[in-house]
């Protein structure tokens, strides 16, 4: 990932592809941080499912450090110059709303420094709420 780094403003083809292999990675991934969480709750006492889902967590936050630079390398890109990139390339289009919803966060975007080091810290924040869903009913 880090190839596109500084890189998605240069062409609307670059950062389509760009978009296309984070859509695909976040699907990949959705499917297996489902499954371990489901496995884990059919029963919590079985190790092994809470450690499918402290994989999951974990390569969450690998995934999250990855990408950490692509909102605000989005958000570098001039207003215009992206609507010219979706009027130039229409399979864009697909990709509007994601790219319209980056925009709208901007105000909560940090640097892409302090992304990643925000997503760096993404596991050992969830540990608590980990820890709670083992243990639901101790008192």
């Amino acid at each position: 990932m880090k190839e596109y780094q500084g890189k998605l403003s240069q062409s609307s083809d670059l950062l389509l592809e760009f978009l296309k292999l984070r859509e695909k990675i976040l699907f990949h991934f959705e499917r297996v941080n489902v499954y371990a969480n489901m496995k884990s709750h059919e029963d919590t006492a079985v190790g092994l499912y809470q450690n499918f889902v402290n994989q999951a967590t974990s390569l969450a936050g690998e995934i999250k450090s990855a990408l950490a630079f692509a909102e605000p390398g989005i958000l570098a890109i001039s207003r215009e110059r992206l609507d010219q990139f979706i009027a130039e390339n229409k399979e864009l289009k697909d990709h509007e709303f994601t790219l319209r919803e980056i925009i709208r966060r901007k105000p909560h975007t940090l640097s892409a420094e302090l992304e990643e080091v925000l997503a760096s810290a993404m596991e050992m924040a969830e540990t608590p709420s980990n820890i709670f869903s083992i243990y639901p009913y101790v008192r």
